[in-house]
């Protein structure tokens, strides 16, 4: 017994103090996100900026395009939302961000929500990702068969929610966020592959009324849809690149097509519920920015585009949703 608790007040004394091993623990969880998050940058190419604090306020414009054709392509509708034109605000700190913008009709009525758009993201330059709330209405026909049309329809809602995560091969030298939110500076043209996993969901309302008499009846099968409900889970692999055209300039572009891991659609056609939990589609996003930065404030103009294939069998349905956007921020 007493060499055991000889053994016992030993082996205490051989422990750090707690302050201590606090402090060590505490160290070593920095360390770890340091790598998971931020490794050692090639200054050469990029640098982090020494304000971590930014608030961007910007304008811009959403657009969505719906297609529906039959598998033999003999009856097509074709759906494009009028565009939306926003305005908002960003706030980040490093690498996180959170924003919104809402439709400028909106913000002299408070029952319309329709309009609004939210964002969280956290850009880091090995990992990040974001993630995104849409909801569009006032759509127009804009084709049926092989007429041309700019009728406006009422009864279509589309919801969206999505988001991506990605993660950068290239990460000493290329910045994504350097695009994305301006918390780093590329001084070095350079690319990257990336790899990424993304989420996409959907749900589309349309009312069977909603397309003139004189069209549906030459066009019945595209607008069977009454409602479709669509969840997918993507891997993405694709390359983006910053062009660097002098110290305040720069050009971003990249390209990630995507194949669904899970694509789970159910929809409502001719008044019965079906399901279809796999359709083999090939989606994509693209992005481009032009960003003017000095080391106070900044400008960007940038885009991106999703293109979705909602379904492929009975009906061929796909999405094509587009946001634009103007934004001046500054740093501090």
């Amino acid at each position: 017994m007493k060499r055991s608790l000889t053994l016992l007040f030993l082996a205490v004394c051989a422990l750090p103090p707690l302050s201590a091993q606090a402090t060590l623990d505490e160290h070593s969880l920095k360390e770890w996100l340091s790598i998971l998050w931020e490794p050692h940058t090639d200054t050469l190419y990029a640098r982090h900026s020494n304000r971590p604090f930014r608030i961007k306020i910007r304008t811009g414009a959403t657009l969505d395009l719906l297609s529906f054709n039959t598998n033999d392509a003999a009856n097509e509708v074709k759906l494009m939302s009028e565009p939306i034109f926003k305005v908002g605000a960003h706030i980040s700190y490093r690498n996180i961000g959170i924003g919104f913008m809402r439709g400028i009709k909106s913000l002299f009525n408070s029952h319309k929500t329709q309009d609004t758009e939210l964002f969280f993201s956290g850009y880091g330059r090995t990992v990040g990702g974001d993630i995104a709330y849409s909801n569009q209405q006032n759509y127009i026909l804009t084709r049926y068969n092989s007429c041309g049309s700019n009728k406006r329809v009422q009864g279509v809602s589309n919801s969206i929610i999505y988001g991506n995560g990605y993660y950068v091969f290239n990460n000493r030298r290329f910045s994504y966020p350097a695009a994305l939110t301006q918390s780093y500076l590329q001084k070095r043209s350079c690319g990257s592959i990336i790899l990424g996993v993304s989420f996409y969901y959907n749900r589309l309302k349309m009312a069977p009324t909603m397309i003139p008499q004189e069209i549906t009846e030459n066009t019945l099968a595209p607008l069977l849809i009454e409602w479709l409900q669509r969840f997918c889970v993507n891997i993405n692999i694709g390359y983006a690149y910053n062009k660097v055209f002098t110290k305040n300039i720069t050009l971003h572009a990249s390209i990630l097509p995507s194949l669904p891991i899970i694509n789970n659609t159910l929809y409502c056609a001719d008044g019965k519920t079906k399901r279809e939990r796999f359709n083999p589609t090939l989606d994509i996003i693209l992005r481009i920015a032009l960003i003017w930065d000095k080391e106070s404030f900044f400008t960007s103009l940038s885009a991106i585009l999703y293109s979705n294939k909602l379904l492929n069998s009975p009906i061929g349905i796909r999405e094509t949703y587009t946001r634009t956007q103007l934004s001046f921020g500054i740093r501090f």
